[in-house]
Order: C-alpha cells, then structure tokens, then sequence
C-alpha cells in the first residue's frame, strides 16, 4: 500500500482521517474509538490493513443492521 493509498478510504476514496497514514500517534486515530470487528469489514471485502473513513464505517454498520 503506498502512503498516498493508506490515506484513502478504499470504499469511497476520499480522505480516511487516519492518524497512522498522516505520520501522527496512532493511539490518537478516530478508529481507535470506533466499535467495528475485521469481520465486518472482510465480509465487505475490504482489503486487510486498509483504513476505511468514519462516513463508510457507519454505512456499513446501518447495512449491517438493516440486514439482521
């Protein structure tokens, strides 16, 4: 992944915000708050170790639930 892309959501392609990806303390980023598991996110086949933005993570979460 190069820096240009880890700082991209791979879902929508816009800025993800992620702290890692802006050389800043990881420990700070805003997904370090956020409830989601890795399951949530393979089953959307997103790819491992990608940062998705904040806006995706809720759309997924209200398709998700949507669908229970």
């Amino acid at each position: 992944m190069t820096e240009k892309s880890a700082a991209r959501c791979p879902v929508c392609q816009q800025a993800n915000q992620c702290a890692m990806a802006a050389g800043t303390d990881p420990a700070l980023c805003w997904c370090m708050k956020a409830d989601f598991s890795y399951l949530e996110l393979t089953l959307r086949d997103i790819p491992k170790h990608s940062c998705i933005c904040r806006h995706c993570l809720i759309n997924i979460k209200k398709n998700a639930a949507h669908h229970e």
